[in-house]
């Protein structure tokens, strides 16, 4: 009962005395409660359908596209222009290899072939099985390799923040109906999603899975249904990053701290203590700790907890995030949307968990600089609350500038009367198009600017390893030796994961890597340097990690791409294999490779945009309408983040059940997902039907009705 309540509180309000009077009062209600697009559920700042308007379907529709279609387009395009202006073969990004090779073992092995986890240099991020098994369905739907998607899913997944974010805005924050596209560009093309668009990908689809999450937790919190769509969304989240995941937890622990001084009043003043705010909120975040903790649980990865990044690089990550030109003026926006962000209980307390998460980042980023080891850089990525805030402060002053204020703001800024708009109100648009193009204009610098993960020389390189690699008998080890102080992990990160990124899946697990010189791996030790306490620590770390495979008779690759030492290593092999800056020993490097992959076409990527969209919208839309009590615009808008969070659930429960996801086996589990979506919409439906069916007569003996 305490759960039927917390996802649909509506009740009947008043019940009669006399069993038959209050069956017949129960039904009268029930056939008369509003479903989730009638008045009860309207948006404050909504118009009653009424008059001429409301007649026309037509006119809504165009609305609903114009309103949700237009700022997911802006979006997407910004980021795919890159591609457009660029002929780059593969994406941006220098973590976006990771995402690449771990999604082509899962497409076609599955997540049992993903190599076990590791050190951190090396990790395969096994407990983060969101992103490689949402690439391998959509794979299955779409025909897009891992590469190729690469491409364009950061776009679709800022598109689908930009929607959501919109959403929180309407539903939420009761902002007028205009806002909708002001909030969505400011969040989906800020520097925020850009950060983690480059590489990022398990933080930034657990990002439009959050971001969808406010909407659905606060409107469940506010009484509304939401509350199993929250869950939903929350345990996806922990699928992708179950770390930031966590970290948004534990804000709604704290928001929950807020909320129960009014439960308990709410609570003393007779209401049940399962239908206060602080209750359900404790009841989305158990049902989303556990459905969540059993998808980590079943995948082969589990929890795998690992220390941050060297403070120096967190630091001088943290320099680079955005130029101070842009970080003064999100500051006073930001105080000024807490400020302005007053009104209704729901308002309040979705300023509450805004200034909660905004001021996280600013926590971890003071915790860095006083010592502690965090990955600050991608708290502060993470922190969308940042422009939301931001949207909040440019909506709240540009309605004070054109008057406007409440529902009188639902219009686009039409003047009293219907006459054309006035100056007040040009000079508040104004600022409004001003604002937003510079945040675009600041977010689409720093993405333009990102290189892809390798260059054409690096690539070459690169396939010339693959090429040696594909040459040795399968199961034998490859190590990859490298010593580049300049490089991350001395090398052993870029190489490892570049090459993964190159080859075929089922070779992935015979390819390790070695830092150090190749007289120790021979001879089945680690490079001591007792004067580099740090290059042998982390040498000794990624030696154990692999020993029963490195010491098994490798073939020793070494490509001066990786090794300062590679001239000296070619004069002490003078029998090793070599090519153009490559040397192997225990094998021969072809003549012959691979031709590098070639740049998208720009119709490619623009189809491949609309084909993930389109497959993430439609396997979302069935839960978003369904699960929500919200306008018809926002329950479309958080469609496509839905989807990507029911993907990682499905994908990761039917990969454990043996379903080979990356297949026709994926395409099927998205069209059961879809289907699965509409089914309490249509038993609600049919429920509701038979209700208001007329009950017949009842006939006295005599034969007439009583």
């Amino acid at each position: 009962m305490a759960l039927r309540a917390w996802n649909n509180p509506t009740r009947p309000a008043a019940r009669a005395g006399g069993g038959g009077e209050r069956t017949a009062v129960r039904v009268q209600a029930r056939a008369s409660r509003p479903s989730a697009g009638d008045d009860a559920s309207r948006h404050p700042n909504e118009r009653p359908n009424s008059g001429p308007r409301a007649d026309r379907p037509s006119s809504r529709s165009a609305a609903i596209v114009l309103v949700v279609v237009v700022p997911a387009v802006a979006v997407m395009g910004l980021f795919l222009a890159q591609y457009f202006v660029h002929d780059y073969a593969v994406p941006v990004g220098s973590d976006t290899a990771q995402g690449i090779w771990r999604a082509q073992v899962v497409t076609e092995i599955g997540l049992d072939g993903l190599p076990p986890s590791g050190p951190a240099l090396l990790d395969a991020s096994t407990d983060r099985p969101g992103l490689p098994v949402t690439m391998a369905l959509l794979h299955s739907a779409t025909g897009l390799d891992a590469m190729h998607l690469s491409f364009v899913l950061p776009a679709v997944v800022a598109a689908a923040i930009a929607l959501a974010a919109g959403a929180f805005a309407v539903a939420v924050l009761a902002e007028p109906r205009w806002t909708f596209s002001v909030y969505a560009v400011l969040v989906g093309a800020s520097v925020n999603v850009e950060l983690m668009a480059a590489g990022y990908f398990d933080n930034l689809l657990a990002a439009a899975a959050v971001m969808a999450a406010c909407v659905a937790v606060l409107l469940a919190v506010d009484g509304r249904r939401g509350g199993v769509l929250a869950v939903v969304l929350l345990a996806g989240a922990t699928l992708f990053h179950w770390m930031f995941a966590a970290f948004f937890v534990g804000l709604l622990g704290l928001l929950w701290l807020a909320l129960l001084p009014r439960s308990l009043r709410d609570h003393r003043d007779g209401a049940p203590m399962s239908e206060t705010p602080a209750a359900r909120l404790a009841a989305i975040v158990l049902g989303a700790g556990a459905l969540g903790a059993a998808g980590l649980a079943a995948s082969p990865g589990g929890f795998v907890v690992s220390t941050g990044p060297a403070r120096g690089e967190v630091l001088d990550k943290l320099g680079r995030l955005a130029p101070l030109a842009a970080l003064v003026p999100a500051a006073v926006l930001s105080v000024a949307g807490a400020w302005f962000l007053r009104g209704t209980s729901r308002r309040r307390w979705g300023r509450l968990l805004l200034v909660l998460w905004a001021g996280s980042a600013v926590v971890a980023a003071a915790a860095v600089a006083l010592g502690a080891r965090l990955p600050a850089h991608r708290a502060a990525a993470f922190s969308l609350a940042v422009p939301l805030l931001c949207a909040a402060g440019l909506v709240g002053i540009a309605r004070r500038i054109g008057g406007t204020s409440g529902s009188e703001a639902s219009g686009a800024g039409a003047s009293e009367g219907g006459r054309g708009p006035t100056m007040r109100q040009v000079v508040a648009a104004g600022l409004v198009v001003l604002v937003v193009g510079g945040s675009v204009v600041v977010a689409a610098s720093s993405w333009f600017a990102r290189p892809p993960y390798v260059n054409e020389l690096r690539q070459r390189q690169v396939e010339q390893i693959v090429a040696t690699v594909d040459g040795v008998e399968q199961g034998r080890s490859v190590v990859l030796v490298v010593d580049a102080p300049s490089l991350p992990g001395y090398g052993a990160t870029p190489a490892i994961r570049r090459v993964r990124a190159a080859l075929d899946p089922t070779r992935v697990d015979d390819v390790h890597v070695f830092i150090g010189e190749p007289e120790d791996l021979f001879a089945g030790r680690p490079t001591d340097r007792p004067e580099d306490p740090d290059f042998s620590a982390a040498s000794r770390e990624v030696f154990e990690a692999s020993r029963e495979r490195v010491t098994a008779d490798p073939v020793a690759v070494v490509a001066r791409l990786y090794n300062k030492d590679f001239d000296a290593i070619a004069r002490n092999y003078p029998e090793a294999s070599t090519s153009d800056g490559l040397l192997a020993i225990g094998a021969s490097i072809p003549a012959e490779i691979s031709a590098p992959p070639a740049a998208p076409s720009a119709p490619m990527l623009i189809l491949g945009a609309v084909a993930v969209g389109a497959v993430l919208a439609l396997v979302g839309l069935g839960w978003s309408w369904t699960l929500i009590a919200a306008r018809a615009a926002d329950r479309i808008a958080l469609a496509p983040a839905v989807g990507l969070a029911v993907c990682a659930l499905v994908g990761t429960a039917a990969d454990r059940f043996g379903v080979a996801i990356g297949s026709f086996g994926g395409f099927a589990v998205l069209l059961a997902a879809a289907i699965a979506g509409w089914t309490p919409w249509l038993i609600r439906r049919r429920t509701r039907a038979l209700e208001t069916v007329p009950a017949e007569p009842v006939v006295a003996q005599e034969g007439r009705p009583r």
